[in-house]
């Protein structure tokens, strides 16, 4: 709780939350999280969303791409380079690691099931950061990173700590780097909120819903056969 207070200190992230209504307790409490928590995700589950988010690390990238042509200056330009940096290197390595140790192919595919439900998420990514301005990404970007942020930070626990991939998988959506960037993008859209009308409102908050809407179906997909 204390971590998710922390979270909605900037306003507009704040109204954002609060306007999605039940999706974002439905998408932070989602199944899958709370299986990991307790120790319950089937091992087979979680190869499967290794896959599909690992698919997704392209699509981030790209996301960010449409970021860092729309950003307001070389500074905010700079930061979200090293976000793609960090897809492409850190992130894709831990992908990498995981499946050597859990003793699978990353790149084999999934189901046409499993596929058909992840694939949304990547649609609306794609849809926004290239229909859309830099407010408009962040509100969409924001609504993953918080999520991941939040439902993470509440299933640290001892038992998970022991196993090495599903620890490194924690501290990699909470650790420092990651912290700071989603404090950054709470911050800019701060400011790009700073003098909107009700119609861009509205449209900010339709968007990081939908991506609630999304992260859901996501996180349904791995449990598909």
């Amino acid at each position: 709780m204390e971590e998710e207070n922390k979270l909605q200190e900037n306003k507009f992230s704040s109204e954002l939350i609060t306007s999605s209504g039940n999706w974002w307790e439905q998408a932070v409490n989602h199944r899958f999280f709370l299986e990991i928590k307790k120790g319950e995700l089937e091992e087979g589950v979680f190869k499967k969303y290794l896959r599909i988010e690992y698919d997704f690390l392209d699509t981030a990238a790209r996301a960010t791409g449409y970021a860092i042509a729309k950003a307001p200056d070389l500074k905010v330009k700079h930061r979200l380079a090293n976000n793609v940096i960090d897809l492409a290197t850190s992130q894709r390595e831990y992908f990498h690691k995981a499946a050597a140790n859990l003793n699978f192919e990353l790149e084999e595919e999934v189901s046409e099931a499993v596929q058909k439900e992840a694939r949304g998420l990547s649609e609306h990514f794609l849809k926004v950061s290239s229909s859309y301005g830099f407010a408009e990404i962040l509100a969409c970007m924001l609504g993953a990173e918080l999520l991941y942020l939040t439902a993470c930070s509440k299933i640290i626990s001892k038992k998970q700590l022991e196993n090495i991939v599903i620890r490194e998988w924690i501290e990699m959506h909470t650790g420092g780097d990651f912290k700071e960037n989603v404090k950054n993008m709470e911050s800019e859209l701060e400011k790009c909120t700073a003098e909107i009308d009700s119609e861009r409102e509205a449209l900010l908050k339709s968007i990081f819903q939908q991506t609630l809407k999304s992260e859901i179906d996501f996180h349904n997909a791995p449990y598909r056969s």
